[in-house]
């Protein structure tokens, strides 16, 4: 091991004894609690170092009690080759829609609404976007969203609610917010925070294609407009 590598390799043994005081509870439900509703909360981030999701299921019951709790999650390191932010959050959100079929196809909970939430204003104008057309990276992405998804289930969550943001960055056992297994605390809200996802596309955005106009000149001899 290089030798520079080895005051990190040395700390993150230490921090191996930190999991086992992590408990998470078998049961995705208290006792006695008779759901009458199920959702699945789908959140995706993106940063530097890499991206990934975090999926929640929100059951409801007739007393008006909120459940939520952790299902599954997904992180992948940044590609080696610089890809930029935005591809990195759309890639993240991909992962959440694939989960999200995952999810449904081993619960078999009947009814249940997807939702899906990210930090990213561009990924949410690529989803929402009805009139540009987009280089490969990006459009084979949104396709795969558009196919599974309506641009109506998602949603924009600020950077500090976003629990995703543990999967991409990263962090130590003896960190882990609460909020990593429950969900950030407007999941227990009544009414949740729902958010349009039609944002405007930048200015100049690379990932546009620019539209080329051929013209051809007739013959003759020019006309004077008045």
């Amino acid at each position: 091991m290089p030798v520079e590598l080895v005051p990190q390799w040395e700390e993150w043994k230490l921090q191996l004894s930190d999991i086992e005081k992590i408990q998470i509870p078998g049961c995705i439900k208290p006792e006695h609690f008779v759901s009458i509703r199920y959702e699945l909360h789908h959140f995706s981030d993106a940063s530097t170092n890499g991206y990934g999701q975090c999926s929640y299921l929100r059951a409801l019951n007739n007393e008006g009690e909120i459940t939520c709790h952790l299902i599954m999650s997904k992180a992948r390191v940044a590609p080696t080759k610089h890809v930029s932010i935005p591809r990195l959050e759309l890639s993240a959100a991909v992962t959440s829609v694939k989960i999200s079929i995952l999810i449904a196809e081993e619960l078999k909970l009947p009814n249940v609404k997807h939702y899906y939430w990210t930090d990213s204003t561009v990924v949410l104008s690529y989803i929402s976007n009805e009139s540009h057309r987009f280089h490969t990276f990006v459009a084979n992405r949104v396709q795969l969203i558009r196919d599974h998804t309506e641009p109506t289930q998602w949603n924009h969550v600020s950077s500090e609610k976003n629990p995703a943001d543990l999967a991409s960055r990263g962090c130590t056992a003896a960190d882990l917010d609460p909020k990593w297994f429950n969900g950030p605390s407007f999941l227990y809200d009544e009414v949740l925070p729902f958010t349009s996802c039609k944002f405007s596309l930048q200015v100049r955005d690379p990932e546009v294609k620019n539209v080329t106009l051929a013209t051809k000149a007739s013959e003759g001899q020019p006309t004077l407009l008045e």
